[in-house]
């Protein structure tokens, strides 16, 4: 990604380094203590509606997927502008068929679809401007997911 691209602030610090203690760090402390955001509802959402042809914008380090129920082989396309999110998720989702695709989600997502599920979980945060702009998000995402597919998170 562009460094002088908006986004860019929004995915920077996600280094190799952050990603292996993110999980820890992150969905285990900060989300309980900091948000005040229990993982269980988000994890319920992943469990009830994650289907084999899986799109997820912004996996981080792919502990919502690898926890999801979803059987070894199952396809799961990941988007991030970040190439170490990239990297980390799919090595943690090796069981899976992955395709891991470099982009920014506020623009037209250049990926194959269509998509039986699709999942924007804790990206919302880190898309830079109003929720009029960061809209485009769900708008790009729409584009590429089946009729009567799910967009959860």
């Amino acid at each position: 990604m562009d460094r002088d691209d908006p986004a860019y602030k929004g995915q920077a610090g996600y280094s190799p380094r952050l990603l292996a203690a993110y999980d820890r760090v992150v969905i285990g402390f900060l989300g309980w203590f900091l948000w005040r955001t229990p993982m269980e509802p988000l994890m319920a959402g992943y469990r009830r509606h994650i289907r084999d042809g899986h799109l997820d914008v912004g996996p981080g380090t792919g502990w919502f997927i690898e926890r999801s129920g979803l059987p070894d082989g199952s396809k799961v396309t990941l988007v991030d502008p970040n190439p170490n999110v990239l990297r980390h998720a799919s090595r943690k989702l090796k069981r899976l068929d992955v395709t891991a695709v470099e982009a920014d989600v506020l623009k037209p997502l250049p990926v194959e679809g269509p998509f039986d599920s699709a999942a924007l979980n804790l990206v919302i945060h880190c898309l830079p401007g109003p929720m009029s702009r960061k809209a485009v998000a769900i708008k790009n995402i729409a584009a590429v997911l089946a009729p009567g597919g799910t967009l959860f998170g």
